[in-house]
């Protein structure tokens, strides 16, 4: 019984552990505590890939609708979180954070009737309904608003263990 208890210690101090990387900031970082992200994004502060200041840029992106309801603030301050996600080599590849539909769907749901601020983004410069007309009325659905914000739309993962999307929807349901 000694000698099974040994090699089951031996075979557990050889086994490589799972090192989390923040492959939106490169090869090199990993994630840290980040207590000044704590208004921001709560639930990453003790384990995050971002920086504050990484966490407050992307909090002051052009995309944030204005006229929101708390839920809509909330989802999108949930949505915005992805760049402080310790996973996020789960779900970010060739430049592209992929969103799960779900995330997506609330989203669209909570925000339809806010609007969007005219940003000063080259990319959508002369998408004059995107601006001028509450987001429901803009989009078709969740999947139309979050791919003309940028992300990769994917279905849910049937695996919560292995996420292959970014989904984080405290608190709030479809």
């Amino acid at each position: 019984m000694l000698h099974f208890i040994l090699t089951c210690a031996l075979l557990l101090i050889n086994v490589p552990a799972v090192v989390s990387q923040c492959s939106m900031f490169g090869a090199f970082r990993r994630p840290v505590p980040q207590p000044g992200i704590r208004d921001l994004c709560p639930l990453h502060m003790d384990n995050a890939c971002c920086l504050e200041a990484e966490a407050r840029a992307a909090f002051s992106s052009p995309y944030v609708p204005f006229n929101a309801t708390e839920k809509c603030s909330q989802v999108v301050r949930q949505t915005l979180c992805h760049v402080c996600s310790p996973v996020q080599s789960s779900f970010f590849s060739s430049g592209r954070v992929r969103l799960c539909l779900s995330q997506c769907i609330v989203m669209y749901k909570w925000c339809g009737n806010a609007m969007l601020a005219e940003p000063n983004d080259p990319v959508h410069a002369n998408d004059i309904a995107a601006y001028t007309r509450p987001i429901r009325e803009a989009f078709t659905d969740g999947t139309a608003f979050c791919n003309w914000l940028g992300y990769n739309v994917t279905a849910d993962p049937s695996n919560a263990i292995q996420p292959s999307c970014y989904r984080q929807l405290e608190s709030l349901s479809v």
